[in-house]
C-alpha cells in the first residue's frame, strides 16, 4: 500500500503542500516468516536417542530445538544474510541449552581414571555473530564476536561468563556442505576473552578439510582441526575432543585440556541409488602446556557407516567408532560429519 508522507513548505501563502515521497508498495516482513517445520531424529552417546526439530523460514532465519533421552534440551536461532550486493555476508547463532552430561575432569590422566567420573547438569547460553567481507567468491575475512554463559551444578569453579571478540577468515571451495565431493575449506578464528569472573584468556581455531574423487562413486576426505586455549582459560570452556564430527565413538568432553588436535581420513561410497557407505580412521591429543605434549597420550579412532540419501539432498548418517580402552558409540545424525 502507499504510504503518504505530507511535507510543509513555508511559501509567501503560507500554502501546505503535500507531496508523495514514495508510491513504492511496501511489502509486509511476516510472509518472510512463513516457513516449513521439519523433524529428524538423532543418536550420540552423549545425549541418547532425540528428536531435532527446525522451522526454516523465507527469511533464511531457522528456529532449532533439541529434546533427547538423557535430559537434554535445546532451543536456539540461526540465520545467514547476504547484504551489499553480496559483497557482505553475516551469519549468527544463539542458543540455550539444558543437559545431564558425564565428567572426568581436565587432562588426559583424568579421563584415563573411571573412578573420577561422575554426572553433572549443565546448562549454557551461547550467542554468536559474524561478519564476513567477501573479497572474492571463495575467500572471505571479518569480525566475529561472541558472548557464552555456563554453569554446572555441584562443582567448582563450575560458572562463567566472557564475552570473546576477534576476527575469521574462511577459503571454501567445496562443490557443496552437506556431502562435499570436491574442493577445500579452511578456517582460522581468533578470539579474545573478557571473563568477568577473572583475568582474560585467548582461543584460537584452526581447520582444514580436503575432498578428492578416487574413482566412480567414490570421495576421499581429510579433516584437520585445532583448537589452542591459552592465559587464565576456565575449564568449562576448554577444548575437548569427541562428539558427532570428530573422534566418533569418543564422549564428547571425556578428554578436554588447553590443546586439542584431531585428524581424520574418511572413505565415502556410493553403494546403490540412495545408499552409500563409509569408513574412517583418525587420531587425537589434548595437552595442557606446550611441554606437557605426549605422543603415548595419543587417542586412535576408527569406524564404519551407512548413508542414506533423503528428500532435498539431505544424508542421513548411521556411524559406529570405536575407539582407546574399548571406547565405542554409535551416531545417528544428518550430513556428513565434515
Amino acid at each position: 500500500m502507499a504510504l503518504l508522507f505530507p511535507a510543509i513548505f513555508y511559501g509567501q501563502d503560507s500554502t501546505h503542500v503535500i507531496t508523495v515521497r514514495d508510491i513504492t508498495p511496501r511489502q509486509s516482513f511476516l510472509p518472510k516468516l512463513k516457513g516449513e517445520l521439519t523433524f529428524a531424529p538423532h543418536y550420540s552417546v552423549e545425549t541418547g536417542a532425540g528428536i531435532l526439530f527446525s522451522y526454516i523460514t523465507k527469511a533464511n532465519i531457522s528456529v532449532i530445538g533439541d529434546i533427547s533421552t538423557r535430559g537434554h534440551a535445546l532451543l536456539g536461532v540461526v540465520g545467514s544474510h547476504s547484504v551489499a550486493a553480496g559483497k557482505w555476508s553475516i551469519s549468527y547463532k544463539g542458543y540455550f541449552a539444558a543437559s545431564s552430561l558425564d565428567f572426568w575432569g581436565v587432562g588426559y590422566e583424568n579421563a584415563q581414571n573411571d573412578i573420577n567420573w561422575g554426572i553433572y547438569d549443565r546448562k549454557r547460553g551461547f550467542v554468536q555473530m559474524e561478519v564476513l567481507r567477501h573479497f572474492t567468491r571463495h575467500f572471505h575475512v571479518g569480525p566475529s564476536v561472541s558472548w557464552d554463559w555456563a554453569r554446572w551444578d555441584n562443582l567448582e569453579d563450575s560458572r562463567t561468563s566472557a564475552l570473546g571478540y576477534g576476527a575469521v577468515a574462511v577459503y571454501d571451495t567445496r562443490s557443496e556442505v552437506a556431502a562435499p565431493q570436491s574442493g577445500i575449506f579452511f578456517k582460522a578464528r581468533q578470539r579474545n576473552y573478557a571473563d568477568f569472573l577473572g583475568k582474560p584468556f585467548y582461543i584460537s581455531l584452526m581447520q582444514f578439510d580436503a575432498y578428492c574423487p578416487v574413482w566412480d562413486g567414490g570421495v576421499m576426505a581429510f579433516d584437520l582441526y585445532g583448537e589452542f586455549a591459552y592465559g587464565d582459560v576456565p575449564w568449562i570452556m576448554l577444548p575437548t575432543v569427541g562428539g558427532t564430527e570428530r573422534m566418533r565413538g569418543y564422549y564428547k568432553g571425556r578428554y578436554m585440556d588447553n590443546n586439542a588436535v584431531s585428524a581424520q581420513v574418511e572413505l565415502r561410497q556410493h553403494l546403490w541409488e540412495t545408499i552409500g557407505c563409509a569408513v574412517w580412521a583418525g587420531a587425537a591429543n589434548v595437552w595442557g602446556r606446550a611441554s606437557a605434549f605426549e605422543m603415548s597420550h595419543t587417542l586412535p579412532n576408527a569406524g564404519v557407516g551407512l548413508r542414506i540419501k533423503i528428500a532435498g539432498g539431505t544424508l542421513l548418517r548411521l556411524d559406529y567408532g570405536f575407539g582407546k580402552n574399548g571406547q565405542n558409540g554409535f551416531v545417528f545424525g544428518l550430513n556428513e560429519a565434515f
